[in-house]
């Protein structure tokens, strides 16, 4: 890997002599003001410079600009003059050979040029020490054929095929040759297991960046072949696990990270990690058997502990996403946690499990009061960082919300904001308050916070609170009243405390008592969520279809595109009407916050029509 330092070098040193200087400056040199023109590609007016440079400090380190110079500017015979000078002024170092052969490529001799690099190449019989330069020197000219065989020559002379190794295989990598890179990197892993970081790195490299089903489906193959023809060598597990997890093939990766945690190369750790991802994408039997296998055996492993709050923590994310139902399996689920919280204790380190077992309670057990007391008093414990602090105080704020009990939540947003002022903690906790503020009827009170929270720093902070602003400026009543707004801010917080039919009750009321209204719109938007988080999808279909044909220039309308994608494609599972919303929030909303999303969500649409999932 020699010659990757003396190419960074190079360039290094073309960066650090070729910085832009302003033409203001005084005391500019030759040398700087010759760095500054080769930089900006003025090779006609840089050459004369590097050219009295060359000859009048006799350094070796203006040669390659001035070389290129006359290559960039068709003076091929004096750059064939300045290198052949060159070769007898250094006899023993035959890149100035292989910078010949270049010259000749330039003046289309290619014959010669053929000439000087076996010729240069054969001279490293007589000076072997100077394989890395000559490879160096082919690799920046991107001749990597020859370079290439510059380097199994140097295994030749010295004797051994091991070394220049990993150089050949990065020559293989440059020319694209993902195969013989591959088995080569891996030979090299086997044999040196030390090598399996670097290794990592450059088939991650190679994967994220030139990636292909081709070289994908070779690297997973290989793996598996070396693993299988000597099972005992740990390096091929790592491989094989570090490539199933690169490569989301967590099913593969399961038996190596249970094989590499039975040779004690790690304490389970992997498994615990895998199980963890596994659990994240809804693979939940092998999640499970990933923290049962940590678990059999009882606290005497070391991560006992952490696979039962992983055990529990997932059982709770699927209870959230209303894939674990039934007061049987939450009451389950509670004793489960009072177990491991009695075994941790009820301490900072515990925080996780506190946090999971007061939402159980709050939100499925009707246990609200017990649930927002663990809270209060995890809260109260000495140590912990005031921004783990501001997410347990933000969990009970919102518990307070839903249980009816806004006045509490007041009071604990306002305590995180003061601690946190500058604090993206601290200024979601003002935005929540400022909402707080609304939903609970006080609108000019919360315009006024609103407004100053349009000027916060965080972009984010500053988008939401604009858009919570102007949604109370234009749903006033004609008559500057708030009647309408009212009615909707009480539906929203039902929606809050999920009481999802009283919200739509009252949402229909605003259609009753009003003849119009600039609200209609967000009602609209309103019902459509509603629907959506009660599974009724096809009619929350239509609230977004009667947004689009009634106000198709509506402020929400971007957002609610955005959603009715997401619908069709998560939901109903119509990936072609979820493209289509895609395509018309890019195309007729330039200017939506939601362009990233959109065009991400696309892609990814795009992509799995294109391999026929």
């Amino acid at each position: 890997m020699k010659f990757f330092w003396v190419i960074l070098l190079y360039l290094l040193g073309t960066f650090v002599y070729a910085q832009e200087i302003p033409d203001t400056q005084k005391g500019i040199n030759d040398e700087q003001l010759a760095f500054q023109l080769y930089q900006k590609r003025d090779f006609v007016n840089a050459l004369p410079l590097f050219e009295a440079l060359h000859e009048q400090k006799n350094s070796s380190n203006y040669y390659p600009y001035y070389l290129q110079c006359l290559l960039e500017t068709k003076e091929l015979k004096a750059a064939e003059k300045l290198v052949k000078k060159e070769i007898k002024k250094y006899p023993t170092q035959p890149r100035f050979k292989a910078d010949l052969g270049y010259v000749y490529t330039f003046q289309g001799e290619s014959k010669a040029a053929q000439r000087e690099f076996r010729e240069a190449i054969k001279d490293l019989e007589k000076y072997p020490q100077e394989v890395n330069n000559l490879a160096a020197t082919f690799r920046m000219k991107f001749l990597n054929e020859y370079a290439l065989e510059t380097y199994l020559k140097g295994q030749e002379i010295i004797g051994n095929k091991d070394v220049f190794s990993f150089d050949i295989a990065s020559t293989y990598e440059a020319m694209g040759e993902f195969k013989k890179m591959s088995e080569l990197y891996l030979d090299i892993v086997g044999k040196n297991p030390q090598q399996v970081g670097s290794v990592q790195s450059r088939f991650q490299y190679q994967l994220s960046q030139f990636g292909s089903e081709e070289n994908n489906a070779y690297l997973r193959k290989s793996l598996i072949s070396r693993h299988q023809k000597d099972p005992d060598a740990v390096v091929f597990s790592e491989m094989l696990f570090w490539y199933a997890i690169l490569s989301k093939d967590y099913p593969l990766a399961y038996p190596q990270a249970i094989l590499l945690g039975r040779k004690a190369v790690d304490n389970g750790s992997r498994l615990l990690s895998l199980g963890r991802l596994a659990a994240e994408v809804e693979q939940y039997d092998l999640a499970e058997n990933c923290f049962n296998e940590l678990t059999k055996n009882g606290r005497n492993h070391p991560l006992y502990l952490s696979a039962w709050q992983a055990i529990l923590k997932m059982k709770v994310n699927q209870a959230k996403a209303g894939k674990l139902n039934g007061h049987e399996s939450w009451d389950q689920l509670e004793k489960d946690y009072l177990s491991l919280l009695e075994q941790s204790g009820f301490n900072p380190r515990s925080l996780e499990l506190i946090s999971d077992l007061a939402w159980l309670r709050v939100y499925l057990l009707n246990k609200g009061e017990e649930g927002r007391l663990m809270l209060r008093t995890a809260a109260e414990m000495p140590g912990i960082h005031p921004t783990i602090l501001a997410g347990i105080k933000s969990d009970l704020a919102g518990m307070c919300l839903f249980s009816g009990d806004p006045w509490e939540a007041a009071i604990v947003y306002a305590q995180i904001g003061n601690d946190l002022p500058e604090d993206p903690a601290g200024q979601q906790a003002r935005f929540q308050a400022a909402h707080l503020a609304y939903l609970m009827g006080e609108f000019e009170l919360a315009k006024s916070q609103l407004n100053i929270l349009r000027g916060t720093p965080s972009r984010l902070i500053s988008n939401k609170a604009f858009r919570l602003w102007f949604f109370l400026r234009e749903n006033a009543d004609p008559d500057s009243s708030y009647s309408a707004l009212e009615v909707f801010a009480r539906a929203e917080f039902l929606c809050i405390r999920e009481k999802y039919d009283s919200a739509l009750m009252s949402l229909d009321s605003i259609n009753t008592m009003f003849l119009t209204h600039p609200i209609f719109d967000d009602v609209l938007v309103k019902k459509a969520e509603i629907k959506t988080v009660q599974k009724k999808y096809t009619e929350a279909e239509d609230f977004y279809t009667k947004l689009f044909n009634n106000y198709p220039q509506d402020i929400l309308t971007d957002k609610a595109i955005l959603d009715w994608g997401i619908l069709n494609e998560e939901k109903i599972k119509e990936d072609g009407k979820a493209a289509k919303a895609y395509e018309t929030l890019i195309t007729e909303y330039p200017q939506s916050i939601y362009i990233p999303e959109a065009t991400n969500r696309l892609t990814k649409l795009r992509a799995k029509k294109k391999n026929g999932n």
